[in-house]
């Protein structure tokens, strides 16, 4: 039902989008110490309350350690489907070693998307 973005996939696009987070990693996180790593990201049709309501989506869970020093690292979750690309960037200050599980909700989608992928980038 769900998969990971292939990254041979439009390839142009993916190192043009890697080189501007990085460069955008670099100038907001102020070459931290800390060093991300992603232990796990799932997806799932969700449905939560909005603003608006009751409302159909996507929800994106990605569990992240710092491998590093304590410092900022810069989260970026995304997601892909049938109707289009939606994004997410959130910076946040981790402890050295700590862990993290951080959930993302997309309404963007309809109930009708086909074809979701998603991915999470974490800078540095």
């Amino acid at each position: 039902m769900y998969e990971k973005k292939n990254a041979g996939s439009n390839r142009a696009r993916v190192i043009l989008a890697a080189a501007l987070i990085v460069s955008l990693a670099v100038l907001l996180t102020g070459c931290s110490p800390a060093e991300g790593k992603l232990v796990q990201v799932k997806a799932k049709h969700d449905v939560q309350i909005t603003s608006e309501g009751p409302d159909y989506g996507v929800t994106v869970t990605a569990t992240i350690k710092n491998v590093g020093e304590a410092g900022s690292l810069m989260i970026s979750p995304e997601i892909s489907t049938s109707e289009g690309e939606w994004d997410r960037t959130q910076h946040l200050h981790f402890a050295a070693n700590e862990t993290k599980t951080l959930t993302w909700f997309f309404p963007e989608p309809s109930l009708d998307a086909g074809n979701i992928q998603y991915e999470v980038s974490v800078f540095p």
